[in-house]
């Protein structure tokens, strides 16, 4: 039994970096008092007329807390590192809103490896300097060259009989940057 533990635990241990990424995330709530001042302050900033929820995102490898709101019709997400430093910024945004260029790009790449996609969630991430994140906050149509942008997209894609969720990260230039597997939640056991 200890040998089939040590080769399980082994083997699990191994597989990821064989296999390349995974990814699994889960999401709980925080109330405002589990949250660090300093990303309650830099939320503040902005008076969104919405309200702000808090999450706590739990990965593989590590943590971060979550402000997410809408303002405008505009989903927002912004990340802090757990002590609230200000990570990135993510902007819920659809595949007709993405250039032609960029669209026949990240669809060729796809086809390429796919013989089925389709994309599930497609968010605009914004990472730099805090004060240029600020602007772009305040000013969401503003042009800020300082700031790195990329496209997180979340999708279901098929290679002969096999259905694989995927997570991919592309540069402003549709170059594929990261990409994950992502490990669905265990649904199978009850849950009370």
């Amino acid at each position: 039994m200890k040998i089939f533990l040590l080769t399980f635990g082994l083997l699990f241990a191994i597989l990821p970096n064989i296999w390349g990424q995974v990814k699994y995330e889960k999401e709980y709530r925080l109330k405002q008092e589990n949250i660090p001042e300093k990303a309650k302050n830099f939320i503040e900033k902005f008076g969104f007329s919405n309200k702000i929820k808090w999450y706590m995102e739990e990965g593989l490898k590590s943590t971060s807390i979550e402000a997410k709101t809408k303002e405008n019709s505009t989903r927002y997400s912004v990340e802090f590192s757990n002590d609230g430093t200000i990570e990135d910024i993510e902007v819920v945004t659809n595949w007709n809103e993405m250039g032609a260029v960029l669209q026949e790009k990240i669809c060729t790449q796809f086809s390429g490896n796919y013989t089925q996609f389709r994309i599930d969630k497609i968010q605009i991430q914004y990472t730099g300097a805090a004060d240029q994140l600020v602007k772009l906050l305040k000013t969401p149509d503003a042009v800020l060259p300082q700031l790195k942008i990329h496209y997180e997209i979340v999708v279901m894609t098929k290679t002969e009989d096999q259905y694989q969720p995927m997570e991919f990260l592309f540069d402003s230039a549709g170059e594929i940057v990261h990409q994950s597997k992502i490990i669905q939640r265990n649904l199978n056991n009850l849950e009370y």
